[in-house]
């Protein structure tokens, strides 16, 4: 229960930034996140360091594959219908993360919607890529606090490598 109420209250405290102010704080991937961090907050995937490397690599990653593909600035798939861009977006954006992510040891399994959302030309914009990764960091504070004051170990940064 006590999970439910702090990733509830963790949705809550980023929707909230996101409406204030009228950015995309928030966006179905982050509440994948939010939901590892809670029921997992062991999990290596579920670490400060997978969350945000994880979602900067995916946003950057989306954003490659739409340039590469001539898709930037075009309207999104929502928009126009999934064009041919779009799919050929996805795989390269989708490559890339999976790539980049296993490199450098940042698995996280919502950075995968992550970099679809992007790719789809959903999140264009760094301004909108920087406020995404900014409502990664909420989710991330959130867990640090929410789990500290339920003496929940959850990490500062990774977990330890296993020996």
């Amino acid at each position: 229960m006590a999970n439910s109420v702090a990733g509830g209250f963790t949705g809550l405290v980023v929707a909230a930034v996101a409406c204030a102010t009228g950015m995309p704080f928030i966006v179905p991937p982050l509440g994948a996140t939010i939901f590892l961090c809670f029921v997992s907050p062991h999990a290596a995937v579920s670490s400060p360091r997978h969350v945000l490397m994880g979602h900067a690599i995916a946003c950057l990653c989306g954003w490659g594959a739409l340039a590469a593909t001539g898709a930037l600035g075009q309207p999104s798939a929502l928009v126009a219908g999934c064009q041919n861009h779009h799919a050929i977006a996805v795989a390269l954006a989708l490559f890339g993360t999976i790539l980049l992510t296993q490199l450098l040891r940042a698995g996280h399994p919502p950075a995968g919607a992550m970099t679809v959302l992007v790719a789809l030309g959903l999140i264009q914009t760094p301004m909108a890529f920087l406020t995404v990764e900014a409502g990664a960091g909420i989710c991330v504070g959130c867990a640090w606090l929410l789990h500290a004051r339920r003496g929940v170990r959850y990490p500062i940064w990774r977990h330890a490598e296993p020996a």
